[in-house]
């Protein structure tokens, strides 16, 4: 039905459609006034107005705002917590620090594998001396599987732990090792050998200072950013040099200085410095070594001189070198096979230590030596690779002074055991006897690991 309402003339007039709508008007305004007048009263915002929506965006802002300044003080709370330098930071990079990146794997893989050959190796060309000195074919075996052990545990530690965490030790690190030579060189506190004294309580200073020297000479052309063509930062790294290698002359430990210089000048080649100046240092140092062998080591200047004929002196000066070919030679194309070796049975000197490699040849063949020295060359490419791949220029250089060292060690060895260098008495990587050298050298494969984790490609 219409509904009448009475109009202003007080007739009634039918009307469908004003009714509902204004009763709909005034029935929102009520809520409306209802709604402000709650406000009123309890002094809550109303929900429809617009003062409650932008007071409702303004508290959700404030709130993002809250969480946003609590993570920056939770972050720069954490970094505070974090050690900045010293043996803190060390342990904390040890033990707490989450690693990032992988290790490379495949370097990895090389060193367990020329380590493991450098044992068995061993294991058969020591196994008479041992016998005869100790009474047990495994004396000296046993021992280096020992120091093989603690530096594996030392290379995977050390693969963890930050390089960047022990560079402000470098320079203790170098004063330390420069006492220890100048300690082995006073008779009575350091052990002989052969007629050289190289030892100070059970360990070698000499094999300490290739590492100290490789973080060492990193460590001074970055810091003090040396201007590579300028020759008076060639002398400041000369006199460096300059005092180890006459320390360790006075040992005597003429192969050791000469790879020290080797990895010094490695680095500084890498580094930018010009080949002319550096190829000159390494040819004075040379003309040095001939100077002090012929005028305080006859013995020494003897074997430079039999070098251009390892026979002329073979019951002699050269014994040596004369049964170190003859072993290259019994052994042919593949070998006498492995532990069946005839020169070591008290004919070849020292065959676990400076001529294990003619031990390789003799029993192994051609085939043999071509692989171990395949094993090499895998790992210095390898090691190579990592520091062409460093994340910045002292692993850079710190990467590129252990590969040297690696690389003209085992050149030198092998160069002595078959006559193509004068005998200079140096340890094969790996393989000779010696639990310093072993041990020093797998902790520079645990800093290589760690440049790699850290490498451009992780």
């Amino acid at each position: 039905m219409a509904t009448r309402i009475r109009g202003n003339s007080g007739g009634y007039s039918p009307s469908k459609q004003n009714t509902p709508r204004r009763a709909d008007s005034s029935g929102t305004s009520r809520r409306a006034a209802a709604g402000r007048s709650t406000a009123r009263r309890t002094g809550m915002p109303n929900r429809g107005s617009t003062a409650h929506r932008t007071g409702t965006s303004q508290s959700s802002s404030s709130r993002a705002d809250t969480v946003r300044s609590g993570s920056r003080s939770t972050a720069r709370s954490r970094a505070n917590e974090e050690p900045q330098s010293g043996v803190k930071r060390f342990l904390y990079d040890a033990l707490f620090k989450k690693t990032e990146g992988e290790i490379d794997y495949t370097f990895l893989t090389i060193v367990i594998a020329v380590l493991a050959m450098g044992l068995v190796i061993l294991l058969s060309a020591s196994a008479p001396r041992a016998n005869a000195l100790h009474g047990s074919s495994y004396y000296f075996f046993i021992r280096q599987f020992g120091f093989a052990a603690a530096g594996v545990v030392s290379m995977l530690f050390l693969s963890k732990v930050d390089y960047r965490s022990y560079r402000p030790f470098v320079p203790a690190a170098v004063v330390v090792g420069i006492v220890l030579l100048i300690l082995v060189a006073i008779p009575g506190i350091g052990t002989s050998h052969n007629g050289a004294r190289r030892w100070l309580f059970g360990i070698q200073p000499s094999e300490l200072m290739k590492p100290i020297t490789a973080m060492a000479v990193a460590n001074m052309i970055t810091n003090q950013n040396l201007h590579m063509k300028k020759i008076t930062n060639i002398l400041v790294l000369g006199v460096f040099l300059a005092i180890v290698v006459v320390l360790m002359f006075l040992e005597p430990h003429v192969s050791g200085a000469v790879i020290i210089v080797g990895i010094a000048g490695c680095i500084m080649l890498v580094a930018g410095f010009p080949v002319l100046p550096v190829i000159l240092l390494a040819v004075l140092g040379a003309f040095g070594v001939g100077i002090y062998a012929k005028l305080f080591s006859p013995t020494r200047w003897a074997r430079i001189m039999n070098f251009f004929n390892p026979f002329a002196d073979a019951q002699g000066t050269s014994f040596q070198i004369a049964q170190s070919i003859y072993s290259i030679g019994s052994g042919g194309i593949t070998g006498r096979g492995l532990g069946q070796s005839l020169q070591k049975f008290q004919f070849l000197p020292e065959p676990y230590n400076d001529f294990i490699f003619a031990i390789v040849c003799e029993e192994l063949g051609l085939i043999g030596a071509i692989f171990v020295m395949g094993l090499f060359a895998l790992l210095i490419i390898r090691g190579a690779r990592i520091a062409m791949n460093a994340p910045d220029r002292y692993s850079m250089l710190l990467a590129t002074g252990i590969v040297a060292q690696v690389a003209i060690q085992s050149i030198m060895n092998m160069g002595v055991a078959s006559g193509a260098i004068p005998n200079t008495g140096v340890s094969l990587p790996f393989f000779s006897y010696g639990g310093t050298s072993l041990f020093t050298l797998l902790c520079e494969m645990g800093i290589l690991l760690n440049i790699s984790r850290q490498s451009k490609k992780n």
